[in-house]
Order: structure tokens, then sequence, then C-alpha cells
């Protein structure tokens, strides 16, 4: 009986120490703020969607299209500088198993992308606000 009362005293405690703190709202605020003063850094990405799908009553073409997705992967290193802005993403996906790999730039408001499969630079005008 000590014991639990031991214990429900110390859960008490706990909430009550943490509650009478700032609020959520007030916390994500000040996150928000600090992540604002950001000036540089690296962001790494990687996401990874398994799918299973109901076959029932599909066709073996439609079946052999749909296994293309059922693994998706994404992967991206960004490093980005503020200050001179300048951005560069290294991006890579996986659609059935086959691959893509591309590189953007962006230096102030001109923004390329690097497709090494096609060997060439895009200008991509349209995607940045200038």
């Amino acid at each position: 009986m000590r014991r639990i009362s031991v214990f429900l005293l110390t859960i008490i405690l706990i909430f009550a120490v943490t509650a009478c703190g700032k609020t959520d709202l007030q916390k994500y605020r000040d996150a928000v703020s600090k992540l604002d003063t950001i000036t540089s850094g690296k962001s790494i990405q990687e996401i990874k969607v398994e799918s299973e799908f109901n076959l029932e009553g599909l066709t073996s073409d439609e079946i052999k299209e749909l296994y293309y997705y059922n693994t998706i992967q994404y992967r991206s290193n960004v490093q980005f500088d503020n200050n001179i802005e300048k951005v560069i993403a290294r991006n890579y996906s996986n659609f059935g198993g086959m691959g893509f790999d591309s590189i953007m730039y962006i230096n102030g408001n001109d923004a390329f992308m690097k497709m090494p499969i096609v060997g060439k630079y895009y200008v991509m005008d349209k995607m940045i606000n200038s």
C-alpha cells in the first residue's frame, strides 16, 4: 500500500510541475521563432512507403503495373545558406526498383536541376518566386 501511495504522489508531483510551465502554444511559438533565426544548415529526409493492393478483379497487366508502386523510396540531402541565398539539394527516388538521381541548385532567384540520366541542366525559373 505504501508503494502505491508513493507512486501516486510521484505521478501527481510530475503532473503538477509540468503543468505549471509554459503552455504548449507558447512552446510552439518559441520553437518557431528559433527556427526563423537559422540562416544555414543541412537537412536529410528519407521516406519509404510500402503498399499492398487489393488485386481482386484486376487483369494481369494491371497487377503488373501496380507492382511498380509496392515500394516507393525518396531520399533528399539539402544544404542551404540563406545569407548568400544558395541551396544544393541531392535527391534520389526509387519506383518499382528503378532509381532516379537529381541535383537541384538554387542561387538567388536562379534554379537549375541536373538529372544524370539525361545529362543536362534544366532551368527552373517558374519554381522560384522573383
